[in-house]
């Protein structure tokens, strides 16, 4: 008896109030993902262009955690990736074939497969040729590389309707705006999933060597080669996905919307996006691609509330350029570790662990921006 008197915890002790604080804990974890989950749905279901514009937001998403494990943890720069989201979005279009009437669900499935395949196939194709380039020359060789496609590729006439575009219709069941936004977030969060599963494992560990120092990972045994056409494949096969995603979301492929300034912009975004967001960071990376691809709303929205809409009206192009431009500035000066290193104590408690400000764990979210080669 005094046996168990001695072992059983006083009231109000450390032991005894330990369960209420992990219910409170958990109960509030649920609440935030609550409004996290009202404010992404309930803000595209409450008006039909509000549904249009965010599903960009998933969009540079998916092209940004591509892009994360060619830069972010294989070190390797690509300024191509806007001409892969290009050659998807013609290849769904195209294998679609809808015209004007909509989607066969198996058609729609098969479109964003073939998106998939043909630039994940490419991507390897330009791998092959880069894989002993490293540097300044491997972004001239990738950007050139875009402006070829953009330029001739997707301006073949049998390609994009003769210069008019090809049809793109969603089925029935993802007609509405809002509908399709929940599609495109679902994908999102597959491909999010996908690339946890790929950072734990033994390829994106030997990615991660291969990013601090090729010669060493390669005498510890890892092929390195075929790692580097890995993470091409991945980043290719992710931005043709996001093009099927952006070509059921307008309806219409256009070959006007990945030539010259159009092409050089998003490309050059893309890689600010996964800087900005913490390099091997995918929370971060997230994040930036979502503020980035609703940087043009937030923008006008500011203008607008401050009667400066003529201003936003004259300069609307370059705007998100100076501001990709400073957060750049001020990650590689100040941050290294970029959105991702801020919003880390928050992810690892939502996650269920302690919200601590200095975190000694390492794997992947831990992974400093320096060794990239560019």
């Amino acid at each position: 008896m005094a046996a168990s008197t001695l072992a059983r915890p006083r009231l109000g002790s450390r032991e005894a109030q330990a369960p209420s604080r992990s219910a409170a804990g958990v109960l509030l974890r649920l609440a935030v993902y609550a409004v996290l989950i009202v404010a992404a749905v309930g803000i595209a279901y409450s008006d039909r262009d509000y549904a249009s514009n965010l599903t960009l937001a998933p969009v540079y998403a998916v092209v940004g955690l591509g892009l994360n494990v060619l830069v972010g943890y294989t070190g390797q720069l690509s300024l191509g990736q806007w001409a892969f989201v290009g050659l998807g979005a013609m290849t769904a279009a195209n294998v679609a074939g809808s015209g004007t009437s909509q989607s066969e669900p198996v058609h729609f499935a098969v479109a964003f497969l073939a998106a998939v395949a043909v630039g994940a196939l490419v991507a390897l194709f330009l791998g092959a040729i880069a894989l002993r380039i490293t540097g300044l020359y491997l972004a001239l060789v990738t950007l050139i590389f875009g402006v070829i496609v953009g330029d001739v590729v997707l301006a073949a006439p049998g390609l994009n309707g003769n210069a008019a575009g090809v049809k793109a219709n969603r089925p029935g069941f993802l007609l509405t705006p809002f509908r399709y936004y929940l599609f495109c977030i679902a994908i999102l969060v597959v491909i999010f999933l996908l690339d946890r599963q790929l950072s734990a494992s033994k390829a994106g560990r030997a990615m991660l060597a291969v990013k601090d120092n090729e010669r060493v990972a390669q005498a510890f045994g890892v092929n390195v080669v075929s790692l580097k056409l890995l993470s091409f494949a991945i980043a290719g096969g992710t931005a043709g996905l996001a093009g099927a995603m952006a070509v059921f979301s307008s309806q219409t492929f256009s070959q006007q919307n990945y030539v010259a300034n159009a092409y050089t912009s998003h490309t050059l975004l893309f890689v600010v996006m996964v800087v900005v967001g913490g390099l091997g960071r995918r929370g971060g990376v997230v994040l930036a691609s979502i503020f980035f691809s609703l940087v043009d709303i937030i923008t006008s929205y500011v203008f607008n509330k401050f009667g400066l809409s003529d201003f936003y009206q004259a300069n609307a192009a370059y705007l998100p350029g100076l501001i990709g431009g400073v957060l750049l500035l001020q990650t590689v000066i100040q941050n290294p570790g970029g959105l991702g290193g801020l919003v880390a104590p928050i992810g690892r408690w939502l996650a269920g662990g302690k919200f601590e400000l200095h975190h000694g764990g390492g794997g992947v979210a831990a992974v400093d921006g320096s060794a990239t080669r560019a």
